[in-house]
């Protein structure tokens, strides 16, 4: 007899979770560069 243990529905919470993170990490990592350009022109 199969039971369900709360863990399946909750897998596609999970992986919109992660897929966020990457959206967040991405962001974060071109607002950085950006950043930098402009410290770099500004700099000189």
């Amino acid at each position: 007899m199969a039971r369900l243990t709360g863990l399946e529905p909750a897998t596609p919470g999970v992986t919109g979770r992660y897929s966020n993170q990457l959206s967040y990490n991405r962001a974060l990592i071109f607002m950085a560069f950006t950043l930098d350009q402009g410290w770099q022109r500004w700099r000189g």
